[in-house]
């Protein structure tokens, strides 16, 4: 995903990319739902897509990079305190609800 992601300004990949990753998807859902998705799978390969669907799905991939970005971003802040507060010999206990989960650290 992150892969893919990086690239949602852009409007396509390379041929040799998109086999790749084509391969890597089909390869675990045909895992996961058995050999008789291969030819269903390989078919879609090969089939165009409607430019509603392909504008929805270029909207997804762009609102799933900021929600990742975000992360990243509250990750980089929770390691900065962390560092900080290890450093001056502080107990940290951090609490945070911004992106859906909570973090609780705390150093003796």
């Amino acid at each position: 995903m992150n892969a893919l992601s990086n690239r949602t300004a852009e409007t396509s990949v390379s041929d040799e990319r998109f086999s790749n990753y084509w391969r890597q998807i089909r390869d675990s859902l045909v895992r996961l739902g058995g050999a008789g998705y291969e030819v269903v799978i390989d078919e879609m390969k090969n089939q165009d897509m409607d430019p509603l669907d392909e504008e929805h799905f270029t909207e997804l991939l762009k609102q799933w990079k900021k929600i990742e970005d975000r992360i990243k971003d509250k990750l980089n802040e929770l390691e900065i305190v962390m560092v900080v507060s290890k450093e001056e010999g502080e107990p940290l206990a951090v609490e945070t609800w911004s992106i859906g989960f909570k973090f609780s650290i705390s150093f003796s």
